[in-house]
């Protein structure tokens, strides 16, 4: 874990960077892939060479060959990215982190799994403080954070054989699948992937149950959760899986039955001005209207005229 720790400090000084001068997409992906191979190049135990699945009496396995560095690499990139997207309210962050690290030290036992013990810890203590508005984790903490428990992830699937890459879906799948909708979504609707906007999960839940409510970070933390949680209080993967079913419907249903889907405006839906529904706005209803005022006030005025 030295290696894994010693680039923890690198995204670190990124992070640190990013807080304060603000580095653009490409440049935070250029820094992050060159932190990964440089550990790929000191250690190459960090590459998975074989993705491995288990169901029960069901397993299988995929071995990637000539593919195990892009695919470990686009790995651990893409779940930065993730959770550095999902950043977007207090608790959110930490919070995850504290679920995630608790899950990771289970499968490293006590002496591999002690620096997550560690930030178990620490997340805890700094998560009370970030809930009152107190202390922020910043993007130097969210990168090294999320580097680290992606690197303890690697770490514990490819000590002893007893986490299978079933496990790691089961409990990053929130940030990721959120990650992957809105960089599709901004992408048909002609907006930079790396374009922020509202309409992330949390953003939802807040429409849901309205911004400040204690019910959001509630609901997205339990819907990051219950997967892993099912899959290590039933010690069944079934069990997980079973529960990312009932999850990835649940997130299904309130992404697309979002409060007010239908009058959003056009610049957050990432729609021309032109295009703008005529009943997302009460000026533009007012003038959907117009007409038939005029005509009623045409009427009343030719029955004035003709007595």
């Amino acid at each position: 874990m030295e290696v894994a720790l010693g680039a923890g400090a690198a995204m670190f000084a990124v992070g640190i960077v990013d807080d304060r001068m603000g580095l653009s997409p490409r440049a935070r992906l250029a820094a992050l892939t060159l932190i990964v191979l440089a550990v790929f190049a000191i250690d190459p135990l960090f590459i998975l060479r074989t993705l491995r699945f288990g169901l029960r009496n069901w397993d299988f396995g995929v071995t990637l060959g000539m593919l195990a560095v892009p695919v470990t690499a686009l790995m651990i990139i893409g779940f930065v990215n993730a959770v550095n997207m999902a950043d977007g309210i207090n608790g959110q962050f930490l919070g995850s982190v504290t679920i995630w690290s608790l899950f990771v030290a289970r499968y490293l036992g006590i002496d591999f799994g002690a620096p997550f013990y560690i930030i178990f810890c620490s997340t805890m203590v700094t998560l009370a403080f970030n809930l009152k508005g107190r202390l922020f984790s910043g993007s130097s903490g969210a990168y090294t954070a999320s580097f680290l428990i992606g690197l303890g992830t690697i770490a514990a699937y490819r000590r002893g054989g007893a986490l299978s890459a079933i496990e790691p879906i089961l409990w990053f799948w929130l940030p990721v699948l959120d990650c992957v909708r809105l960089m599709v979504s901004r992408k048909i609707a002609g907006k930079s992937p790396f374009r922020g906007d509202r309409n992330h999960i949390h953003h939802i839940l807040q429409a849901y149950f309205g911004i400040g409510s204690p019910y959001v970070l509630a609901s997205y933390l339990g819907l990051l959760a219950a997967p892993g949680l099912a899959a290590a209080l039933m010690n069944d993967r079934v069990s997980g899986t079973l529960a990312l079913f009932a999850c990835v419907t649940g997130y299904a249903m309130l992404v697309y039955a979002r409060p007010g889907t239908h009058t959003v405006r056009a610049e957050e839906a990432g729609l021309p001005e032109q295009q703008k529904p005529l009943s997302a706005t009460p000026a533009l209803r007012m003038s959907e209207k117009a007409p038939a005022a005029r005509q009623a006030e045409h009427r009343k005025l030719t029955t004035l005229g003709s007595n």
